[in-house]
């Protein structure tokens, strides 16, 4: 395991021997729903909100909008893509991991690229939309 890699799943992966665990992630990934969820929405949220103010200021509300939008794939790919992989993986047991695995593996970790990249293109409208308030072009 890499240092500071889901550093949500910490307190429940220190966790030693213990064989009530059944499943592999068991509850181990709830801070992801507790604290990602809402700052997902509020990733969505606020660039709409700055697009809104900026309606009038052509290049900075095109660049909020491209964030609002980015931000808002980036939740519909985590939901399709890896979700579903979430899904699946909840269901092995700890003693018998499925021949499937490294197939489904590849489709979570390529969903969380895709979502990563996604993001970091919205973080980069978002700063280009501030960048470009009051002017009238770049």
């Amino acid at each position: 395991v890499r240092p500071c890699s889901r550093v949500g799943a910490a307190p429940s992966a220190m966790v030693a021997g213990s064989v009530a665990r059944t499943t592999v992630f068991n509850e181990q990934f709830w801070g992801f729903a507790a604290v990602g969820e809402p700052l997902d929405v509020a990733a969505i949220l606020f660039p709409a909100i700055l697009a809104w103010l900026m309606r009038s200021d052509s290049p900075a509300f095109a660049y909020a909008v491209a964030a609002t939008v980015l931000y808002l794939l980036a939740l519909v790919v985590w939901y399709f893509w890896v979700q579903g992989a979430n899904g699946v993986m909840a269901t092995w047991s700890v003693s018998a991991i499925p021949q499937d695995f490294e197939a489904l593996r590849l489709r979570w970790e390529t969903g969380h690229i895709a979502v990563a990249t996604l993001k970091l293109g919205g973080f980069v409208a978002l700063i280009l939309s501030l960048l470009t308030v009051g002017r009238l072009g770049i």
